[in-house]
């Protein structure tokens, strides 16, 4: 992951690219944010859960965590992928238990639009503004990549036994 200069002077952000929880669940993020803001974020979890915790690991009691983005969930879709998709419903009560909502409203947002034409694309969103209580975060999720990873080696090492004992880059 790469972090982006970050400061706790009045008016800073911080960015960071890399893949969320492998990135933030550190102790070195434990309460550091005052407020993080998710955009079109929350839908990108292999495991929501997971990333409820460490949004409640990096904000400091008393934060806040602003949200808006629909719940298409990414990994859906794809057969091979192992993911937990949620309603609203079902993940309001989970955020509820690290965070108290204090502002909730359904918002419609172009992701896409071409004035020039006829063309945009319009999500159903849920917007809202969370406020982190005292609840230490507690609980552990396992990495929902550790069977991709496994089964990565299982095909590597079937190459390697199909090839003679002969080494196979990883492709």
């Amino acid at each position: 992951a790469y972090d982006m200069a970050c400061s706790s002077e009045s008016g800073s952000m911080g960015m960071s690219a890399g893949e969320f929880v492998e990135t933030f669940r550190g102790e070195e993020h434990l309460n550091a944010w005052d407020a993080v803001a998710s955009i079109f974020f929350i839908d990108t979890a292999k495991n929501v859960v997971q990333y409820i915790r460490v949004l409640a690991h990096c904000i400091k009691p008393g934060g806040v965590l602003v949200n808006i983005g629909p719940l298409l969930w990414h990994f859906a879709e794809n057969k091979n992928d192992i993911s937990i998709e949620l309603s609203w419903q079902d993940v309001r009560p989970l955020l509820e238990v690290y965070f108290d909502i204090v502002e909730e409203k359904r918002l419609d947002a172009n992701y896409a639009a071409n004035l020039d034409s006829l063309s945009e694309s319009l999500f159903h969103c849920v917007f809202y503004v969370a406020r982190r209580n005292n609840r230490p975060v507690e609980g552990h999720s396992n990495s929902v990549y550790v069977l991709e990873e496994e089964e990565e080696k299982r095909r590597r090492q079937q190459l390697h036994n199909n090839n003679g004992g002969r080494a196979v880059s990883k492709s």
